[in-house]
């Protein structure tokens, strides 16, 4: 299904759901990238991949790399 690029790609979108972003996480460890052990710096990690992932989902329907309202 593909959006325009006005479409709400990021959070705010009702595809972009915690099961997409576990489902995302799990591609990246099955090809072999791995949090960092320290949990401090894991949690930090997965903040900042969530942030990264609305981006390129928006990027992937056409949208800018920054948020409209950025």
């Amino acid at each position: 299904m593909a959006c325009s690029p006005a479409s709400p790609a990021g959070p705010e979108d009702p595809r972009f759901t915690a099961g997409f972003i576990v489902d995302v996480f799990a591609v990246l460890e099955a090809h072999g990238y791995r949090l960092p052990a320290d949990e401090a710096e894991a949690d930090r990690a997965r903040g900042g991949a969530v942030g990264a992932l609305s981006r390129v989902v928006r990027v992937f329907e056409g949208g800018p790399w920054e948020a409209p309202d950025a």
